[in-house]
């Protein structure tokens, strides 16, 4: 298997479940196994007595080969390595039906190992399991699945219920006893006895052979595809909502920086309106003092409007213009006390966004002849992030 399935499909975990028949009663043993810089990993083991209690072993992956191997179960060993399956099964077991019957054989070179158990009661456990949401993704039958583990043993080994003699990359004999507990070392691994047939189990998932396995081959491939479809649908749909949060997440930044050029055009839009309403105003205040004063204009006073009109033109959008006096008091108007102002000046306040729009401002009115000197009398932060200034334009002799 490669790794990218094994990081898919199975999340680098694999599990056993054997159902055995020890001393008149059934047991389940568990093995989880985990893959770890190329190595198998044991991360848990337990022997339970009921599905229900192997639940409680899962954590992460839910999925887990299954070994039968308790009364529900004959096997029988014959001298006989015909290729035909089926012949092999009627001479064996005459008196079954086949089609009732899972069945499961190992060939060495001399004869030949059969395992049957009826197939109401493997759709009957499978069908428990996938109840508890524990995907069963193959099984075999009996101690058979033994054979897996023949190319890493040199010595017999006992299993929960039997004794294997192995040969030469291949098993010679399995023989029903009563057996106690012992510790094997394969490739590495410390494994009981009773963890031999879930540690082989493991091994024919995590290399592929389940598939394989004579007379299992339809079933365990129909199982080992409903466990990929079931995996691939739920990786779909994770990348499918990963992939619709990044969009999501796309859309709003998106929106947010719109958002913000929107808002920002539209407080520009808002200022050049004010400001447009203000002047058109001032410019018809000053129409109607015009009209009032017109007998009294010099040609004087007359320039002053011109002053003014220019200085309107030359207030960019980005400055915000509040007032515009010519000749200014130079202090408050109070009772009795005779009046003085600024003449030959023009003050000009309003509020500015940057300091880079008033020193423009200011040179622009520099620039215009009838300008001598501009005082800048205050300039200074507001609350907000605009500034507020006022002017005084000296105007030259004319």
């Amino acid at each position: 298997m490669n790794k990218i399935q094994q990081r898919l499909f199975y999340e680098n975990s694999y599990s056993a479940i054997e159902h055995s028949f020890v001393e008149n009663s059934e047991e389940i043993n568990v093995l989880h196994v985990s893959k770890k810089k190329n190595e198998l990993v044991i991360t848990d083991r337990s022997q339970c007595k009921t599905p229900n209690e192997v639940l409680t072993s899962f954590k992460g992956q839910k999925h887990s080969y299954l070994i039968i191997n308790n009364q529900q179960v004959l096997s029988k060993k014959v001298d006989n390595i015909e290729e035909d399956e089926k012949l092999i099964l009627r001479n064996t077991f005459p008196n079954i039906v086949v089609t009732d019957f899972y069945y499961e054989m190992y060939t060495s070179n001399e004869s030949t190992f059969i395992a049957i158990c009826r197939r109401s009661y493997v759709d009957e456990l499978i069908e428990k399991y996938k109840e508890l949401k524990i995907s069963i993704i193959g099984f075999s039958l009996g101690n058979l699945s033994i054979k897996e583990l023949a190319p890493f043993l040199k010595e017999n080994v006992h299993t929960s219920n039997a004794l294997i003699s192995v040969g030469v990359n291949q098993i010679n004999a399995i023989e029903k006893t009563n057996v106690i507990s012992e510790i094997y070392v394969i490739n590495d691994l410390n494994i009981a006895n009773n963890e031999v047939l879930t540690l082989a189990g493991i091994l024919s998932i995590f290399f592929s052979k389940s598939v394989y396995q004579k007379g299992l081959e339809e079933k365990n491939s129909s199982l080992l595809k409903d466990f990929k479809s079931k995996q691939l649908f739920g990786i779909s749909l994770k990348a499918g909502l990963g992939l619709l949060f990044v969009v999501l997440l796309i859309n709003f930044v998106l929106f947010s920086t719109y958002s913000s050029k929107t808002n920002a055009l539209k407080e520009h839009v808002a200022l050049n309106k004010t400001q447009k309403e203000f002047l058109l105003s001032l410019k018809k205040e000053i129409v109607q003092k015009e009209k009032i004063v017109s007998s009294l204009e010099t040609a004087s006073l007359s320039n002053v409007s011109r002053y003014i009109d220019i200085i309107a033109e030359t207030i960019p959008n980005t400055i915000l213009l509040k007032e515009i006096k010519y000749q200014p008091l130079k202090s408050q108007i109070k009772k009795d006390k005779p009046i003085f102002v600024n003449e030959k000046n023009i003050l000009v306040k309003g509020i500015a966004k940057s300091n880079e729009d008033f020193l423009k401002l200011v040179a622009n009115l520099k620039k215009n002849d009838w300008v001598n000197n501009i005082t800048i009398v205050k300039y200074g932060k507001e609350k907000t992030t605009n500034s507020s200034f006022e002017l005084l334009i000296h105007i030259s002799n004319e």
